[in-house]
């Protein structure tokens, strides 16, 4: 007990008050706080002012678990778990549950551990000083000189301690004189609303945390919505970010993109300049390197994503080819007016033999379609086979 205060409180009521319905307003950010002031003998202190210090506690870290049913035996606190079981051994030999939590906020133990951080400090001095008449007093928490404590975090008002501290403790001093035991703050009846939303409890809201939400129901949107990539329940995906255009030369077929992509003016097919990233493959393997490729593998810097990319068809291997070239490859050079080897050449790793479409051969399904490098013909071979992987992709 203090030497010379015993603070008696009426009444600990949180000040978040509507301004009626439709209006959009912010609460005070305050606590009204009553009480009778008496001294050591129990008489109500002498009419006058005193200065009155409020300091506010939170358990930020969340590592105390004593002022709450925790489904254990005992609690994390060695001091506060014995003071408590004392008095109410089911809770160390059996199980810390509510009733252990409750009796715990009576024990000064249990309160440091409970809200070990100083998050705000509200002085009432000078002008601001609390008048007490007949012991009694009322006096706004939050309306005089606010600063932040030593705890973690830059705090300078009540509103902005209880969006991050779901248990507050207040220790009020008077005259320099600490009282205690501090008091745990409780929500006013009408904060229990602010649970809910138009009937609904917070949790069926979707929220800005980076934890994956399932919620129920359509959503219509009156403005912009700002997303990143968007996943289906079937799987597909839905890209935010789009991969670089195709670029364009005046003089040439082929137009060197600088980022790792070749575009083919004539066709409007965008190619993976390096022809050899993944070596020789069978048909499925070639299918899905190709699916799988993306901005930083073989040389990509076009913000391309896994499903971007394929291979040819069968026509644009067609298209591609030029079988009147007498030395290997079969391919046109950059300007597309004669033949690769007499260059300009706009690839590399280009390879003297089979490339695998993503066609099936028709009339046998074990077959498929490749391009032919060596003599500018498009033929089948075996899926189970070997070709290399070319991949290309479509005007985004």
């Amino acid at each position: 007990m203090n030497k010379n205060y015993i603070l008696w409180t009426i009444g600990v009521v949180l000040l978040l008050g509507s301004a009626g319905p439709g209006l959009a307003v912010s609460p005070p950010e305050r606590i009204n706080f009553q009480g009778v002031l008496r001294d050591a003998s129990g008489a109500p202190v002498a009419d006058g002012v005193y200065s009155m210090t409020s300091k506010f506690f939170g358990n930020g870290a969340g590592a105390c678990d004593c002022g709450e049913a925790n489904g254990s035996a005992g609690c994390t606190d060695a001091s506060c778990e014995a003071d408590v079981c004392v008095v109410d051994s089911y809770c160390c030999n059996t199980n810390w549950d509510s009733i252990c939590a409750a009796e715990a906020e009576q024990f000064a133990s249990c309160q440091v551990c409970m809200a070990n951080e100083e998050v705000i400090i509200d002085v009432h001095s000078g002008l601001r000083a609390v008048a007490v008449t007949g012991g009694l007093f009322n006096v706004a928490l939050g309306s005089g000189a606010v600063s932040d404590g030593s705890g973690v975090g830059s705090y300078t008002a009540l509103g902005m301690l209880f969006r991050d501290y779901d248990v507050v403790y207040v220790e009020i001093q008077v005259n320099g004189e600490i009282l205690s035991p501090r008091i745990r703050v409780e929500a006013s009846a009408y904060t229990q609303n602010a649970l809910q939303l138009e009937g609904k409890r917070a949790a069926e809201f979707l929220d800005t945390s980076a934890a994956s939400q399932t919620k129920t129901g359509d959503l219509e949107v009156q403005g912009n919505v700002t997303v990143g990539d968007v996943t289906f329940s079937d799987g597909s995906v839905l890209r935010s970010a789009r991969p670089d255009p195709p670029c364009f030369d005046f003089a040439n077929r082929f137009a060197d993109c600088g980022n790792g992509t070749v575009t083919d003016t004539l066709t409007g097919l965008i190619l993976l300049r390096d022809a050899n990233c993944f070596g020789l493959t069978n048909f499925v393997n070639a299918n899905g390197l190709a699916a799988s490729l993306a901005d930083g593998q073989c040389g990509l810097t076009d913000a391309s994503s896994p499903g971007d990319w394929r291979l040819m068809t069968k026509e644009e291997w067609e298209g591609l080819l030029k079988p009147s070239c007498p030395i290997f490859p079969d391919l046109p050079n950059t300007p597309g007016t004669g033949c690769y080897s007499a260059g300009p050449q706009w690839a590399v790793g280009v390879e003297l033999t089979n490339y695998w479409s993503s066609v099936t051969y028709g009339p046998n399904p074990i077959l498929a379609w490749n391009g032919i490098i060596s003599n500018g013909t498009v033929n089948t071979s075996n899926k189970g086979a070997s070709g290399y992987v070319w991949p290309v992709r479509s005007v985004p």
